[in-house]
């Protein structure tokens, strides 16, 4: 299981539930590299990399903002999604290019431009599916769980008709 701390921001009740935001800080690798002060690439990272994310998690038990949380999402789980987005548009790419090497011939195409494209079209087209999947299956599995709150003195402040 892959933990995160995070402080809840905000409250929302709608439709007897109780939606929570929660602000995580982003880590890049290279806050606890050695040399970092002399490296452009971290340089580049703390110019570019967001510090802050916020993310939406319904919750039933009492809560307050401000209170930390512990959050987390199974290595299988994270695994499984990055196989998903990164090597299945690869290996789209892959065939799209042998296909189009294999039927240009009967098409009397000559150029090497209509495979590198046909291989593109396939990994887009590969993407674009796989990113309907996750969307249409309203499956949460991809999405962090609240693991433990921390207890807090904070107030609650609640939104409401959002």
């Amino acid at each position: 299981m892959i933990e995160e701390i995070g402080t809840i921001v905000a409250i929302a009740h709608e439709k007897g539930m109780q939606k929570i935001w929660v602000e995580t800080e982003i880590k890049t690798t290279c806050n606890s590299c050695q040399v970092q002060t002399n490296c452009g690439t971290s340089v580049v990272a703390k110019a570019f990399t967001p510090k802050k994310q916020n993310i939406e998690l319904f919750y039933d038990l009492p809560v307050k903002v401000g209170q930390k949380v512990k959050l987390g999402i199974p290595e299988e789980t994270l695994l499984s999604a990055s196989l998903q987005v990164y090597l299945l548009p690869l290996f789209g790419l892959i065939v799209g290019a042998m296909l189009a090497s294999w039927l240009m011939p009967f098409f009397a195409l000559e150029s090497e431009l209509w495979v590198v494209l046909s291989g593109f079209v396939m990994a887009i087209l590969v993407f674009l599916l796989i990113r309907h999947r996750m969307a249409s299956s309203g499956n949460q599995q991809f999405c962090p769980t609240l693991l433990d709150v921390f207890p807090h003195d904070a107030q609650t402040i609640s939104i409401t008709n959002l």
